[in-house]
């Protein structure tokens, strides 16, 4: 890809460094660690050699990340930090700073390539395509609280766990075999 170079130097002269990593290959994936001396590092699924357009919007998506953290107090960004570390330990509950700063890190990368001259054809698509994993997990957590604390009330009442798209792919509940809300309504019967 055209440029990639000058998005590369803006990463150096920023201070981060950049890491192949055996686990951002297999997942193809990239992100932005930030240690203890506050030392960026974008670990990548693979060198910077022959990329697409994913590649670059990805990799200014982590530089729009630091772009964002490092306009923050001190106080600022171990907070930032701090909740980031909940969310991977699956502490849900702060999704909303998570999904603002993921938009954010898109919007400063989007800035970054139309300033650098990088082609921005499909960064929508690799935006929302990256952004969406981040929508599932909250969902995820409540699946999970329900399973493991209501397990009973669900076998019981197990059409409630399908209300608001939770499940809403599934026809019959998993535990009691009973139709879904979605199916309920799709067929036009009426719930008891």
């Amino acid at each position: 890809m055209e440029h990639i170079e000058r998005l590369l130097d803006v990463i150096q002269k920023e201070g981060i460094n950049l890491k192949v990593s055996a686990i951002h290959s297999m997942t193809g994936s990239f992100s932005l660690i930030i240690n203890s001396n506050n030392a960026p590092t974008i670990y990548l699924p693979s060198e910077a050699t022959n990329v697409t357009n994913d590649y670059a919007h990805s990799l200014s998506h982590e530089l729009g990340h630091w772009l964002y953290i490092k306009k923050m107090s001190l106080a600022g960004r171990k907070l930032h930090l701090l909740r980031r570390q909940k969310w991977k330990n699956g502490e849900y509950r702060y999704f909303l700073f998570i999904w603002w700063d993921e938009i954010m890190a898109w919007v400063i990368g989007y800035k970054v390539c139309k300033h650098l001259g990088l082609s921005t054809d499909g960064f929508e698509e690799t935006a929302w395509k990256a952004f969406r994993t981040y929508l599932k997990r909250p969902i995820q957590l409540n699946i999970q609280v329900i399973n493991d604390m209501e397990l009973k009330k669900l076998e019981r009442e197990c059409i409630k766990c399908f209300f608001d798209g939770i499940e809403e792919e599934m026809m019959f509940c998993p535990y009691c075999g009973n139709q879904t809300l979605k199916n309920r309504m799709n067929t036009n019967l009426t719930l008891k």
